[in-house]
């Protein structure tokens, strides 16, 4: 490396290329239907989501998407598999969604947190359509809920949908369903 004065010395750095923003396994997520929170888009940490901390929080990281930032964990819920974990004020998620059939929809969010206070956004193509839903206190990170939000209108089309935290850390995601 060279200075503006010419000085010369060596410097490592770290180049990291992120793939454009689309949807995980290739295919935009259907609504109706379920999304598994943890197949959030691709391209990376402040494109397809923004982790406020670099690596994983979880001990032991588990096995499933472990070059990524986000905190996910194994999840205890029925159906097993895995949960966003350990997400904090402002951290965001998008998803690259298929709305198949404009209409009034009901937005289920499965949830668990140990603690009041904590809120999540949910928008679609920039425009808020659940906005600082509350999550209640579960007793447990793995003591998972069902909150509900009645008549969500959607247009048809691909979009993507943004999951917000609201103003209090710590809130573990596990799905999503537009019913």
């Amino acid at each position: 490396a060279t200075d503006n004065e010419g000085n010369t010395g060596e410097a490592k750095i770290t180049i990291r290329v992120n793939v454009p923003q689309s949807p995980y396994g290739g295919v935009a997520h259907s609504i109706p239907g379920t999304i598994q929170l943890e197949e959030y888009d691709l391209g990376g940490n402040g494109f397809a989501y923004y982790d406020a901390t670099p690596g994983s929080q979880v001990t032991p990281v588990v096995n499933f998407r472990s070059d990524e930032d986000v905190d996910i964990e194994s999840c205890t819920d029925a159906g097993g598999g895995y949960n966003i974990g350990w997400a904090t004020a402002g951290e965001w998620l998008e998803y690259t969604v298929n709305v198949e059939a404009a209409g009034t929809y009901d937005l289920e969010l499965r949830v668990a947190c140990d603690g009041t206070g904590r809120t999540v956004t949910v928008a679609m193509d920039g425009t808020a359509i659940a906005s600082n839903v509350s999550i209640p206190n579960t007793n447990g990170w793995q003591s998972w809920q069902t909150v509900t939000v009645r008549n969500v209108e959607l247009t048809t089309g691909r979009k993507v949908m943004r999951l917000t935290i609201g103003e209090t850390d710590y809130v573990n995601l596990n799905y999503v369903t537009f019913r």
